[in-house]
Protein backbone atom coordinates (compact mmCIF):
# COMPACT_ATOMS: atom_id res chain seq x y z
CA UNK A 1 0.00 0.00 0.00
CA UNK A 2 1.61 3.40 -1.38
CA UNK A 3 2.74 5.88 1.80
CA UNK A 4 -0.26 8.33 1.19
CA UNK A 5 -3.63 6.19 -0.18
CA UNK A 6 -5.71 7.21 -2.65
CA UNK A 7 -8.20 9.79 -1.85
CA UNK A 8 -10.99 6.87 -2.97
CA UNK A 9 -10.97 3.54 -3.59
CA UNK A 10 -13.11 1.40 -5.61
CA UNK A 11 -14.32 -2.18 -4.77
CA UNK A 12 -12.55 -3.44 -7.75
CA UNK A 13 -9.59 -1.81 -6.13
CA UNK A 14 -9.28 -4.18 -3.67
CA UNK A 15 -10.06 -7.36 -5.70
CA UNK A 16 -13.59 -7.06 -4.37
CA UNK A 17 -16.48 -7.40 -6.67
CA UNK A 18 -19.32 -5.34 -4.36
CA UNK A 19 -21.32 -8.84 -4.52
CA UNK A 20 -19.30 -10.36 -1.43
CA UNK A 21 -21.47 -10.70 1.76
CA UNK A 22 -20.20 -9.34 4.96
CA UNK A 23 -18.97 -12.34 6.26
CA UNK A 24 -17.06 -13.09 3.03
CA UNK A 25 -15.52 -9.72 2.90
CA UNK A 26 -14.90 -9.96 6.71
CA UNK A 27 -12.89 -13.40 5.86
CA UNK A 28 -10.51 -12.08 3.76
CA UNK A 29 -7.10 -12.23 5.37
CA UNK A 30 -5.77 -8.59 6.11
CA UNK A 31 -8.82 -6.67 4.34
CA UNK A 32 -10.11 -5.42 7.25
CA UNK A 33 -7.48 -3.97 8.43
CA UNK A 34 -6.62 -2.58 5.13
CA UNK A 35 -9.51 -0.86 5.01
CA UNK A 36 -9.36 0.55 8.49
CA UNK A 37 -6.51 2.27 7.55
CA UNK A 38 -7.62 3.39 4.63
CA UNK A 39 -10.63 4.38 6.71
CA UNK A 40 -8.30 6.15 9.13
CA UNK A 41 -6.33 8.00 6.75
CA UNK A 42 -9.30 9.61 4.90
CA UNK A 43 -10.22 10.87 8.74
CA UNK A 44 -7.37 12.63 8.83
CA UNK A 45 -7.73 13.89 5.05
CA UNK A 46 -11.18 15.37 5.98
CA UNK A 47 -9.67 17.29 9.22
CA UNK A 48 -11.55 14.25 11.79
CA UNK A 49 -8.53 14.24 13.75
CA UNK A 50 -4.94 14.82 13.24
CA UNK A 51 -3.62 11.41 13.51
CA UNK A 52 -5.03 8.07 12.09
CA UNK A 53 -4.79 6.67 16.27
CA UNK A 54 -7.34 9.99 17.01
CA UNK A 55 -9.58 8.71 14.28
CA UNK A 56 -12.87 7.00 16.51
CA UNK A 57 -14.22 3.91 14.84
CA UNK A 58 -17.72 5.29 13.36
CA UNK A 59 -16.47 8.34 11.45
CA UNK A 60 -15.77 8.51 8.86
CA UNK A 61 -17.73 5.16 7.61
CA UNK A 62 -15.95 3.60 4.51
CA UNK A 63 -18.32 2.06 1.34
CA UNK A 64 -17.49 0.19 -1.07
CA UNK A 65 -18.87 1.17 -4.32
CA UNK A 66 -19.13 -1.02 -7.09
CA UNK A 67 -21.89 -1.35 -10.48
CA UNK A 68 -25.20 -3.32 -10.48
CA UNK A 69 -24.38 -6.97 -10.18
CA UNK A 70 -26.31 -10.02 -9.13
CA UNK A 71 -26.15 -11.20 -5.39
CA UNK A 72 -27.68 -12.87 -3.00
CA UNK A 73 -29.19 -10.87 0.11
CA UNK A 74 -28.92 -12.23 4.08
CA UNK A 75 -32.40 -13.56 3.43
CA UNK A 76 -30.54 -16.19 0.78
CA UNK A 77 -32.89 -13.99 -1.91
CA UNK A 78 -31.03 -12.87 -5.40
CA UNK A 79 -31.06 -9.68 -6.16
CA UNK A 80 -30.52 -9.05 -10.23
CA UNK A 81 -28.69 -6.24 -11.34
CA UNK A 82 -31.36 -4.26 -12.86
CA UNK A 83 -33.18 -4.33 -9.72
CA UNK A 84 -30.72 -1.41 -8.39
CA UNK A 85 -28.81 1.19 -9.67
CA UNK A 86 -25.31 1.15 -7.59
CA UNK A 87 -24.20 -1.80 -5.37
CA UNK A 88 -22.21 -0.84 -1.99
CA UNK A 89 -20.68 -2.76 1.22
CA UNK A 90 -20.38 -0.69 4.30
CA UNK A 91 -18.44 -0.82 7.02
CA UNK A 92 -18.99 0.51 10.38
CA UNK A 93 -17.18 -0.19 13.75
CA UNK A 94 -14.65 -2.60 12.06
CA UNK A 95 -17.57 -4.65 10.47
CA UNK A 96 -19.27 -4.93 7.37
CA UNK A 97 -22.19 -3.45 7.74
CA UNK A 98 -25.22 -5.75 7.48
CA UNK A 99 -27.75 -3.24 5.56
CA UNK A 100 -26.63 0.62 5.06
CA UNK A 101 -27.78 3.18 7.57
CA UNK A 102 -30.00 5.91 5.76
CA UNK A 103 -27.41 8.55 6.49
CA UNK A 104 -24.91 6.54 4.50
CA UNK A 105 -27.67 5.74 1.72
CA UNK A 106 -28.49 9.15 1.45
CA UNK A 107 -24.84 10.04 1.24
CA UNK A 108 -24.50 7.21 -1.69
CA UNK A 109 -27.67 8.83 -3.37
CA UNK A 110 -25.74 12.52 -3.15
CA UNK A 111 -22.47 10.89 -4.63
CA UNK A 112 -24.08 8.94 -7.56
CA UNK A 113 -25.06 12.19 -8.98
CA UNK A 114 -21.73 14.28 -8.64
CA UNK A 115 -19.34 13.66 -11.47
CA UNK A 116 -16.22 12.17 -10.62
CA UNK A 117 -16.76 10.43 -8.19
CA UNK A 118 -16.49 6.84 -7.84
CA UNK A 119 -20.21 6.39 -7.01
CA UNK A 120 -20.91 8.25 -9.97
CA UNK A 121 -19.06 6.30 -12.17
CA UNK A 122 -20.68 2.96 -10.69
CA UNK A 123 -23.86 4.58 -11.04
CA UNK A 124 -26.64 3.06 -13.77
CA UNK A 125 -29.32 5.16 -13.59
CA UNK A 126 -32.35 3.80 -14.35
CA UNK A 127 -35.30 6.50 -12.76
CA UNK A 128 -35.42 9.52 -10.61
CA UNK A 129 -35.36 7.10 -7.69
CA UNK A 130 -31.43 5.88 -6.90
CA UNK A 131 -32.04 2.43 -5.83
CA UNK A 132 -28.96 1.06 -3.47
CA UNK A 133 -27.95 -2.68 -3.87
CA UNK A 134 -26.65 -3.45 -0.22
CA UNK A 135 -26.86 -7.11 1.75
CA UNK A 136 -30.20 -6.62 3.04
CA UNK A 137 -31.37 -6.08 -0.24
CA UNK A 138 -32.11 -2.67 -1.70
CA UNK A 139 -33.36 1.27 -0.63
CA UNK A 140 -34.06 3.68 -2.67
CA UNK A 141 -33.28 7.16 -2.19
CA UNK A 142 -33.28 10.35 -3.92
CA UNK A 143 -30.91 13.81 -4.07
CA UNK A 144 -31.00 17.16 -5.67
CA UNK A 145 -27.71 18.66 -6.02
CA UNK A 146 -27.05 22.05 -8.30
CA UNK A 147 -23.48 23.32 -9.21
CA UNK A 148 -22.48 26.55 -7.66
CA UNK A 149 -19.48 27.25 -10.21
CA UNK A 150 -16.52 24.64 -9.26
CA UNK A 151 -18.34 23.53 -6.00
CA UNK A 152 -21.59 21.03 -6.11
CA UNK A 153 -24.05 21.23 -3.67
CA UNK A 154 -26.74 19.12 -2.20
CA UNK A 155 -30.15 20.77 -2.03
CA UNK A 156 -31.95 17.65 -0.52
CA UNK A 157 -31.32 14.08 0.06
CA UNK A 158 -34.40 11.63 1.43
CA UNK A 159 -35.10 8.43 1.65
CA UNK A 160 -37.82 6.38 -0.06
CA UNK A 161 -39.73 4.24 2.58
CA UNK A 162 -43.14 2.01 2.30
CA UNK A 163 -45.34 2.42 5.06
CA UNK A 164 -46.20 -1.23 6.68
CA UNK A 165 -47.45 -2.43 9.74
CA UNK A 166 -44.99 -3.15 12.34
CA UNK A 167 -47.11 -4.81 14.85
CA UNK A 168 -50.36 -5.70 15.48
CA UNK A 169 -51.50 -6.76 19.17
CA UNK A 170 -54.19 -7.12 21.26
CA UNK A 171 -54.98 -6.21 24.59
CA UNK A 172 -57.30 -7.95 27.48
CA UNK A 173 -59.23 -4.91 29.36
CA UNK A 174 -61.39 -5.95 32.36
CA UNK A 175 -65.16 -4.95 31.12
CA UNK A 176 -65.34 -2.81 34.65
CA UNK A 177 -62.99 0.07 33.01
Amino acid sequence: MPATPPSSCAGADLGLSGTESPDEIEAVPGLMAKLDRLRRAAGVRMGLGRTPEAIGPSNPRLVIVAPPARFQDLSGNWIEPETHDVGIRMLNMGRVHRAVALTTAMGIGVACRIEGTLANEAYRPAGVEIRVGNPSGIVSVGAEIRRDGAEWVAESAVIYRTARVLMRGEVAVPEVV
